[in-house]
Parts: structure tokens; sequence; C-alpha cells
């Protein structure tokens, strides 16, 4: 999985039973620079000028697995991305 904030996804998966999955940051790793199937959780409010590019590729390339709004305010975003689409 790729992450603006790879410590919370860290925290989540150590309380579950998954021990194959790996978290990098979006702003160190980018999005597509790996062959596997990726995960990117977007959140407006953990967006920064240095992922800022990334961001608008990945909007422009996939669409949405997930979309979490309040009211009417898309505040997290859910991205697979699988390596024959990178």
């Amino acid at each position: 999985m790729t992450a603006i904030v790879p410590q919370v996804v860290e925290f989540y998966l150590s309380r579950g039973p998954r021990t194959d999955l790996r978290v990098k940051s979006l702003s160190s790793n980018g999005v597509f620079s790996s062959t596997t199937e990726q995960w990117v959780i977007v959140q407006e409010s953990h967006a920064y000028f240095e992922t800022e590019e990334l961001i608008t590729l990945l909007r422009l390339r996939h669409r949405p697995v997930a979309e979490f709004r309040m009211d009417d305010v898309t505040v997290l975003q859910l991205f697979q991305s699988a390596p024959e689409r990178l």
C-alpha cells in the first residue's frame, strides 16, 4: 500500500491478521514505481505540496475504488493500481 501518512496505515495493519501487506510513503516512493498491485489512500487533509503532482496524476489515470464523504466534502479516496495499468 502507498499512503501519504504510512504510519497510520501501519498502525491499523499491525492490529490485524494480514502479514503480507507492505506500506510505502507516497511522497518518498511515488505511486507508479512498482510492478505489483498497489492501493493508495488519499486524504485531502493530508495532501501536501510534495504529493500534489502525484495525487493529480493518480486521479487522472485511475478512478477511486471507494470514496468517503462528510456532507458534500470528499474526505478520503481509495485507489487500486494493477501492474498492467501503471
